[in-house]
């Protein structure tokens, strides 16, 4: 509160209202660390004030109509103030251009929280009730990344969504294709990162998002699935979302990523949407979903080239979920070998370990039965590590007298396949192994 304070002493001779989230945040006694101001003055006068006090980046977002933001770090806190300026003839007017009621709200700079606040459409209200509540359906229509917006806001608060508002969602859902795929990406992000996603993501198909998109998402909805697991393809979906979550946080494992956590929660999601496009019968009429892994990632990429997604996080989710069936093809094996393993964790780079975490994430408790072989899997990938981290091509050159060349990398990958086989204790047996096998003369 201390920014806040100090906030309003520095605008208190001007005419700027904190708006939307800050004065939600606020009666929620909530954090505030992002912060929405509007002015009936220049914005840009008012963020350079604040620039002068706090210091940080001060920048336009839309110069079309002068909206600054305000970028800096107080005692190790990390703040964003948006300045814009009021739309329209009045406040009343601005205020009822905005998406939900609860964002609806305004409290001048130099008012108190208690009485203080601008309340046109009954926000205090809603927020006392937990309710997600449109302004107008005109707002939504005009702007349905909102729909995502009012979908997060109710998860982040634990809020429901009202009846009239709901259907509104599902009316308009259909127009996002018309919107930025970056806004909707970002919206995403932040839907899938929040601690209980499973229940907003399905939140968030109830409106037919996902419908808009073709992913098969819905087709799976009343799609029994076989043996391995007997509910419908979506709920299985909705599960391995819930149970990503959990292993996030503590895991059997003890398996830990570096990963933004919504990656993971994405591709526990997605990794199975491909089955109702695979869905065959054998002949005893049990389904079956063969190549399913490969679909689920054909039917994916199109949505992330439409969210704009970076090539991190496509790599991220098409490797995840192109793979997922991968582990429990070990599983299966009558005998696993150390070069098929090698060949898994070439595939897979450095989402390896994550793999692992999706393979717990989807079968859940039957999980358990394979512990001690996820144990042998993440010992080997250590233990591959280690090996290659002590294995330059310095020293390859100098054993084999070769040239910097391809060779250097083939004789690597070599010593690599030697060890998986089991030929090869440790790196200090490497060289001796490389001499004795391709040294001449």
């Amino acid at each position: 509160m201390e920014v806040i304070d100090n906030l309003k002493v520095i605008l208190k001779d001007t005419s700027t209202y904190f708006v939307g989230g800050s004065v939600r945040a606020l009666l929620l006694c909530r954090p505030v660390k992002d912060i929405d101001l509007i002015t009936f003055e220049d914005p840009q006068n008012i963020g350079e004030k604040l620039l002068k006090a706090f210091g940080g980046s001060f920048f336009p977002l839309k110069e079309e109509f002068a909206a600054f933001r305000l970028v800096f770090n107080y005692s190790g806190e990390a703040y964003q103030v948006d300045i814009l300026p009021v739309i329209g003839e009045n406040l009343e007017e601005d205020l009822g251009r905005r998406d939900f009621t609860v964002n609806a709200l305004a409290l001048p700079v130099r008012g108190e929280i208690s009485g203080g606040i601008i309340d046109p459409f009954g926000g205090q209200d809603d927020l006392k009730a937990k309710i997600i509540r449109m302004v107008s359906p005109e707002n939504i229509k005009a702007d349905p990344v909102r729909i995502l917006r009012g979908v997060r806001i109710a998860g982040e608060l634990d809020f429901t969504v009202e009846r009239a508002t709901e259907k509104t969602f599902k009316q308009y859902i259909q127009y996002i294709l018309d919107f930025p795929g970056e806004r909707v990406a970002e919206e995403l992000r932040k839907i899938f990162s929040l601690d209980d996603a499973a229940k907003v993501v399905d939140w968030l198909f109830q409106t037919g998002f996902f419908e808009v998109f073709e992913l098969g998402i819905r087709e799976g909805y009343e799609l029994y699935q076989n043996y391995h697991h007997g509910e419908t393809v979506y709920q299985h979906l909705i599960d391995t979302l819930g149970r990503m979550e959990v292993l996030l946080k503590d895991n059997p494992l003890r398996i830990k990523t570096n990963l933004p956590p919504y990656l993971l929660k994405m591709a526990a999601f997605f990794h199975d949407i491909g089955k109702p496009g695979t869905l065959v019968y054998d002949q005893e009429g049990r389904t079956r979903f063969f190549g399913h892994e490969k679909e689920s990632v054909n039917r994916l990429i199109p949505f992330m080239d439409f969210l704009n997604f970076s090539n991190f996080e496509k790599r991220v989710l098409t490797t995840l979920i192109g793979n997922h069936m991968r582990i429990l093809s070990l599983r299966m094996a009558t005998k696993v070998s150390g070069e098929a393993i090698l060949r898994l964790i070439k595939d897979t780079g450095d989402l390896f370990l994550e793999l692992i975490l999706l393979y717990l994430a989807d079968k859940g408790e039957k999980a358990r039965e394979d512990l001690e072989f996820l144990w042998e899997l993440k010992k080997f990938y250590e233990g591959y590590l280690e090996f290659k981290g002590k294995i330059s091509g310095k020293e390859i050159m100098e054993a084999l007298n070769i040239p910097e060349s391809l060779a250097v990398g083939q004789a690597k990958n070599y010593l690599l396949k030697a060890w998986a086989r089991g030929e090869i204790r440790d790196s200090s047996e490497a060289m001796d192994y490389l001499q004795r096998k391709f040294r001449k003369g």
